[in-house]
């Protein structure tokens, strides 16, 4: 079944046309209508594009924030331990970084 389209038609002198199939000739058989097609279609849905890059980039943006700050957290973590070892439970600081990398890195 086909799609109702409406038709849309303009002019353009002969040196708009010479530059449209120099164009379109790197995209192999394509009527001078179907380049122009899609040419219309990728300049009205650009900004959408745009947008849509532009939030992407935002949410990478934010992800790395979000991994440096658990990579901060962890660091700051382990080090919060090592320190209540080494001061509340009277280890040696040696034996609590063992500890630490046995039990909680498991290394």
């Amino acid at each position: 079944m086909r799609q109702r389209t409406e038709v849309i038609s303009i002019r353009v002198k002969p040196e708009v046309a010479g530059a449209i199939d120099k164009l379109r000739e790197r995209y192999g058989k394509i009527s001078r209508g179907e380049w122009v097609r899609h040419l219309i279609a990728s300049s009205i849905y650009s900004e959408e594009r745009e947008n849509l890059a532009g939030q992407l980039a935002e949410l990478r943006e934010l992800t790395e924030k979000q991994q440096t700050s658990l990579a901060e957290l962890r660091i700051l973590g382990l080090r919060s331990i090592h320190l209540l070892l080494a001061t509340t439970a009277d280890m040696d600081t040696k034996e609590a970084k063992q500890l630490i990398r046995r039990r909680i890195l498991r290394k």
